[in-house]
């Protein structure tokens, strides 16, 4: 298999709007690159998280000589009482 580039990947996955809550303020700010193994994508080999942008995660996964990848936002679920807690950096 060979590496699909992040525009493809983009393009080709439907964009999620979530209708409220946290996740509908803003967008995502981290992202993650996922490695899959078989012919089909039902194994995931790996995942590295944390990348500041779309691009970055994709760059590593090229990098590594990932075959086939995918690069998509990271979320944290929460539970509804936690998610009124701001975090500040």
């Amino acid at each position: 298999m060979t590496a699909v580039p992040l525009s493809r990947q983009l393009s080709r996955q439907p964009a999620r709007r979530p209708s409220s809550g946290p996740a509908a303020e803003s967008p995502p700010s981290l992202y993650a690159a996922v490695l899959f193994g078989g012919d089909d994508r039902s194994t995931v080999t790996e995942v590295v998280i944390l990348f500041e942008s779309a691009a970055a995660a994709d760059g590593y996964a090229m990098e590594c000589g990932w075959d086939d990848y995918a690069v998509g936002a990271v979320r944290f679920h929460l539970p509804p009482r936690i998610r009124r807690i701001r975090w500040v950096a």
